[in-house]
């Protein structure tokens, strides 16, 4: 966890939610993270997935929390090509190298 200590922005990009909320609730990533800091979350976990995310985010305000989740396999990772589906300005500087440009729509959860 010393990386994420330090880190401004820490990102997720895992198989499934068990594996995002593995790395961040379980062993100990989120609390480790420095005030200040945001947490992109970019796997692509579902709405329940990404509820159970933004509940422990919501216990720590003074982390942003980023839902950003990709559409693409690993051909187009090792490619540059994911489709990032978030939109935000300060983190897509830093998200430009693992994806295309964004798409024009925001990603949000919207039950229906």
């Amino acid at each position: 966890m010393d990386a994420v200590r330090s880190a401004d922005v820490v990102v997720t990009m895992v198989p499934d939610a068990d594996a995002v909320m593995n790395v961040m609730q379980d062993l100990g990533a989120f609390a480790a993270m420095k005030s200040g800091a945001a947490w992109v979350q970019m796997a692509t976990v579902g709405i329940d997935g990404i509820e159970r995310a933004l509940r422990l985010a919501q216990t720590r305000p003074e982390i942003a929390f980023v839902d950003a989740p990709v559409s693409g396999s690993r051909g187009p990772a090792e490619a540059g090509k994911l489709v990032r589906r978030g939109r935000f300005k300060s983190s897509t500087r830093s998200l430009t190298r693992a994806s295309r440009k964004p798409s024009s729509h925001y990603s949000g959860l919207r039950r229906t």
